[in-house]
């Protein structure tokens, strides 16, 4: 299970950063935040940065902790925690 986790661990940032539709997300991203919030090009930049880096380093704990309570439980907290933070 611990050679699973390194795996996941090593593959999931590249397929998060690939899957997605980055060029559609990070313009209207950088046009909305530049237009609407008056952020700067650099803070645009290091805000992406930062959440990157934030998701990336604890991917691992988060990953132990699905693990531990199991994967309908953590799609539920997740859920939860999504509807609430969200909305």
């Amino acid at each position: 299970m611990k050679q699973e986790l390194k795996r996941v661990s090593r593959i999931y940032p590249w397929y998060s950063g690939l899957s997605g539709d980055l060029m559609f997300y990070i313009a209207i991203s950088s046009i909305w935040l530049t237009e609407v919030k008056d952020f700067s090009a650099f803070q645009v930049t290091l805000l992406t940065t930062v959440s990157s880096l934030f998701g990336i380093i604890l991917q691992i704990p988060i990953l132990r902790i699905i693990k531990k309570i199991g994967n309908t439980t953590s799609i539920r907290v997740g859920s939860f925690f999504y509807y609430y933070l969200v909305y």
